[in-house]
């Protein structure tokens, strides 16, 4: 019994010395992956998470969806901050059983199931968050954000559109595998496929 423990502890530190002579694989030693809208292509077939920069004029939707397609996304979800110009926000507006409000008391517009309402001027980004999906081999962007004006009120939802102001850093988190959406031909919703094979 001595003699099993005795060999044990000395494999232990025998693989202890092993472990510590060995460089540790990791995320924060690897260098972080910043691109702009031009550069997506460095980054093709990536699992690892990168930042993509926007500058003032850039279209904040088309942009992530040219770096999802440059980047060979199989899907990803993402996040950002920064700053937008006469962005536009929109709200589902078809929801069963809901008497919806007329666009025009919100100074707003009717664009198929959204309601849609379009901001002036220049607007905080605080907060987008959304993700990358497929439909009929087409990329699909899904995102919601929070802005403050400089009032600092804000105001949330659906993005619908935007041109980025002075920046926006979206940081994207690629997906080893593809992300379906499916159209319901009744709502014009896309809702995520959900794998039920499985």
């Amino acid at each position: 019994m001595k003699t099993t423990f005795k060999m044990m502890a000395g494999l232990l530190v025998v693989l202890s010395m092993i472990a510590q002579a060995l460089p540790a694989p990791s995320y924060a030693e690897a260098p972080v992956i910043v691109v702009n809208k031009v550069s997506c292509k460095k980054v093709a077939q990536t699992l690892r998470p990168f930042i993509l920069v926007l500058k003032r004029g850039d279209d904040l939707l088309k942009s992530i969806t040219q770096c999802a397609q440059d980047a060979k996304l199989k899907g990803a979800s993402f996040s950002g901050l920064g700053q937008l110009f006469d962005p536009k926000l929109a709200y589902y507006a078809k929801n069963p059983g809901v008497q919806m409000i007329d666009p025009k008391i919100l100074n707003a517009e009717l664009k198929g199931n959204y309601m849609v309402k379009a901001l002036n001027g220049y607007y905080e980004l605080v907060s987008l968050n959304g993700n990358i999906a497929l439909y009929d081999k087409q990329y699909v962007i899904h995102a919601h954000a929070a802005l403050t004006d400089p009032m600092f009120q804000g105001i949330s939802g659906h993005l619908y559109g935007g041109t980025v102001g002075f920046t926006a850093e979206v940081t994207l988190m690629p997906f080893a595998g593809p992300v379906h959406r499916l159209i319901d031909p009744k709502t014009g919703f896309g809702p995520i496929a959900v794998d039920t094979q499985k």
